[in-house]
């Protein structure tokens, strides 16, 4: 009996073929570093989609094969690390560290969970809204989850949705979606929007400000989004709760000393949100008000972050992935590829003026 060929392997297999071709017999009509161009981007693109190696693997064969062939110059490839996106990032992991350290967001949390028990729908719409929240606060995505969907099975354990039931599920699933989703609305929440940035940055010269960012995307991406997601999960696990259950949430017993550092980190935040929400008025970039938060929360003594934690807490093969992406941003605009395929996508599409369908 023959076995089946993965879909996957038929798609790597078919895409590097091209590539070699493409490095073999360049195009004739165009140059030569356009055909080398275009088999580094399909070789980068297809080691993301698929997971054939790691990531960042294939960010530092990217970046390799780029300079081996001179497609770019080191200067103009390597701008990502220079870019706002990654030092966003950079600040958002230690700004995650330190509220994990000092046991905030779980404080936060553990305060307002006890006012989201009186039904199911508002233990689903407490939950959603608290994580785009905090999306204002813990600008990563994962650090959110790891927060809030413990508290959230606490809490379905509480009102008594047992292991598979649809309230619990229900509770799972509107935070894994609402740690997500809804924060795409505010630009140093999560990684997909620093990219957004940092290519505007580096291809155009289009500087995104924090303010004119939420007031334009907030009212559907987090707004009506956040409603979305509880609409959904209410009609997909659909689930009644137990009113006459224990609903008594157990209170965080914090130390003093914990809590002194729960209060500074607090303070900073608050002063950090300040600013980003006002970068507007004083022209200064979320990126580098995120990096002065990130050099006070790291300060000997005074700061919350160990230094040894620093390594720890900064995840560099996120840092090299999306400085790479960026750089193949550059390369497919640099390259004439972008052109080329924008001029191939024109013909697709029909060019009347007229308001019809298909425009």
């Amino acid at each position: 009996m023959v076995s089946k060929i993965p879909v996957k392997n038929i798609i790597i297999t078919f895409a590097l073929t091209i590539a070699a071709w493409l490095f073999a017999f360049p195009m004739a009509d165009f140059p030569v570093n356009f055909s080398y161009s275009a088999a580094v981007v399909l070789m980068t693109l297809v080691g993301w989609s698929t997971g054939l190696i790691p990531p960042y693997l294939t960010a530092l064969i990217f970046f390799a094969l780029t300079i081996i062939l001179k497609l770019l110059e080191p200067s103009v490839l390597f701008t990502g690390f220079g870019s706002t996106a990654v030092w966003l990032i950079i600040s958002g992991f230690v700004i995650g560290t330190a509220i994990s350290i000092s046991g905030l967001g779980k404080t936060l949390a553990s305060l307002i969970a006890p006012h989201f028990t009186g039904s199911y729908f508002r233990l689903i719409f407490g939950l959603v809204f608290s994580a785009a929240l905090l999306g204002f606060i813990m600008p990563s995505s994962i650090g959110r989850a790891v927060v809030l969907i413990p508290i959230g099975i606490a809490l379905a354990d509480q009102v008594g949705f047992a292991q598979g039931s649809n309230g619990r599920l229900g509770v799972v699933t509107s935070l894994i979606i609402a740690c997500n989703m809804p924060s795409f609305a505010i630009l140093p929440a999560n990684i997909p929007n620093m990219i957004l940035s940092g290519s505007s940055e580096t291809l155009f010269g289009i500087h995104f400000g924090y303010t004119e960012y939420l007031w334009l995307h907030f009212p559907v991406l987090g707004l009506l989004k956040s409603f979305a997601i509880i609409g959904t999960t209410l009609l997909v696990f659909p689930a009644k709760m137990d009113l006459d259950a224990n609903h008594d949430v157990a209170e965080q017993h914090v130390d003093p000393q914990q809590k002194n550092l729960q209060i500074r980190v607090a303070v900073i935040l608050g002063i950090t949100l300040l600013f980003w929400v006002t970068d507007s008025i004083h022209g200064v970039n979320p990126a580098w008000v995120g990096l002065v938060t990130s050099i006070i929360l790291l300060l000997p003594k005074w700061g919350v972050v160990p230094a040894k934690s620093f390594s720890s807490s900064v995840d560099f093969s996120t840092i090299v992935f999306v400085a790479s992406a960026l750089g193949l941003g550059v390369l497919v605009n640099e390259s004439g590829i972008g052109a080329a395929l924008g001029d191939v996508f024109a013909t697709l599409l029909p060019g009347e003026s007229s308001g019809t369908f298909a425009n």
